[in-house]
Formats: C-alpha cells, structure tokens, sequence
C-alpha cells in the first residue's frame, strides 16, 4: 500500500512538509527537463512531442489540437510536475502514485511523466473534440484548472495503462 492510497496525503497537519519531500525527490529526476541550450533537441520539446503525437492518435483529436505547439502548455506540465493543473492533496496523491508506476513498472520518471501528460489530455478530450479551434484548444490546454477537473485516481490508472502497454480503457 502505498503514500497516496493509505489516505495519509489528505490527514494531519503536514502537507507542506509531505508536499516538500516529494517535490524534492521528483525534481532530483527532472533536472534533464530544464536544459535550455538544446534547442529543437531538448528532452523537454522531445517529450511534449511524444505526448502529443500519443494523445492526437489514441483520441483523434482533431487540427485545432494538432496545431498548439506542445511545449506552450506542456514545458509547465512537467517541468512543474502538474501543479499548476492539479491541486493539493491531489496532487501529492499525484506525484506518490508517478513513483508508485516507475517502481512498479522500473520506468524511468521522465517515461511516467510523459504519460501523465497523455491522461491530462485523455481527461481534457471532450471539451478538445468537436472541431475545437487552435486557440480554444490552447485556452483549455494552458488554463486546464478552468475547464477540467481530472480525478487522481483515473490519471494513473490511464498513465498505468499507457506505461505497460495495454492502452486506453
């Protein structure tokens, strides 16, 4: 039993301290994603390509999706872990589940974060489909609080699926 499914995330007085520990540890794997001198090679543009190309065929999304740069909204995704997107307790649930994925599936984080990315996108898809404009798209996709509201759970039971291969439910 893990961090977040023992319910301790959301008991007791010790977010900030729980929140700390676990941005620390995740950090210590992300330093990759904050290299700037890359340019079009840089392993953060590298995995907001992969988890938009994944998303666009899993959901067939459409060209207004197709069209934002995935490094507009993706670069905060995961550079900041998803904390703009998710608050907290969840999103501590959040970040001891990623790791529960890489120990479980021994994945490295960035492969776990990259499908992360994938179920956000599952999670917005709705409100992505019907011939959603570029910019309707990058409004729901930058400003993802304002329009969707994922549940944790359903987050890393997509991210699971797509790191060990069975594909979406």
């Amino acid at each position: 039993n893990n961090f977040a499914q023992s319910g301790a995330v959301s008991d007791g007085p010790f977010h900030e301290s729980d929140a700390y520990v676990l941005f620390d540890a995740l950090m210590a794997h992300q330093a990759s994603l904050f290299a700037t001198d890359l340019g079009a090679d840089a392993p953060v543009l590298k995995l907001c390509r992969r988890f938009q190309t994944e998303s666009s065929q899993l959901l067939s999304l459409g060209n207004g999706f197709n069209s934002v740069e995935p490094q507009l909204y993706g670069l905060r995704w995961c550079r900041l872990l998803f904390s703009r997107e998710i608050a907290c307790p969840a999103l501590l649930q959040l970040w001891d589940g990623l790791f529960a994925l890489c120990h479980a599936h021994q994945k490295e984080l960035s492969v776990v974060t990259e499908k992360c990315c994938t179920a956000l996108i599952c999670a917005a898809a709705p409100n992505l489909r019907g011939g959603a404009k570029e910019q309707i798209a990058l409004e729901i996709l930058m400003r993802y609080k304002n329009h969707v509201a994922p549940a944790v759970p359903r987050l890393l039971d997509i991210s699971e699926r797509l790191v060990d291969g069975r594909g979406l439910p």
